[in-house]
């Protein structure tokens, strides 16, 4: 989907000297396996184990063995793609003593307090505009979130050849005008 294209660009974009990615993924979920190993990206399937304040144990040991291995694997930023893998993973990244940064792509208007509180352990949140900011159902200040418009590269053309080129395709005289 849209949310696993946007991960591979920025982990593809970022990969190099300074930066070595792995993706974590829900166990099951190949498909996301298949094209972040085919890219070339190490891949590793985890346990989603719902969050609850009336029976924290599953939770919490499922967070401890996720933070278990963010350690083993040296991983020292964890980047939730959205809001849910925020929800899950979240607490295992702290357990682990790495940062934890969220990606917010879409309007979340009304978040619980229940679910607000599994959210706590997110140390910053990223907003992709100043909608998706300003519909957001946490009060976040701004030392704990950022708008980050994604971001694309773009090839300068020559405005007079890609006129002449777009007329040519569509059989336009060239004295045309065109609005």
């Amino acid at each position: 989907g849209g949310v696993e294209v946007a991960a591979l660009r920025l982990m593809e974009s970022l990969e190099g000297e300074q930066f070595r990615n792995t993706a974590f993924h829900v166990r099951g979920a190949e498909s996301v396996a298949r094209a972040f190993g085919a890219a070339g990206f190490e891949t590793v399937g985890h346990d989603q184990v719902e969050p609850s304040y009336l029976h924290p144990r599953a939770f919490f040991q499922n967070s401890l063995r996720l933070a278990r291995e963010f350690r083993q694997r040296g991983v020292n930023l964890v980047h939730c793609q959205d809001l849910l893998a925020a929800h899950y993973t979240a607490l295992a990244g702290r357990l682990a003593g790495a940062p934890v940064l969220c990606h917010v792509r879409s309007q979340h208007r009304d978040i619980s307090r229940r679910d607000a509180g599994f959210l706590r352990a997110v140390n910053h949140f990223v907003f992709v505009s100043h909608n998706a900011q300003e519909s957001f159902g946490l009060k976040v200040g701004p030392t704990r979130g950022t708008v980050i418009y994604d971001g694309f590269d773009f090839v300068e053309a020559d405005a007079a050849a890609a006129r002449r080129d777009v007329f040519r395709e569509f059989g336009i005289p060239a004295q045309t005008r065109v609005v």
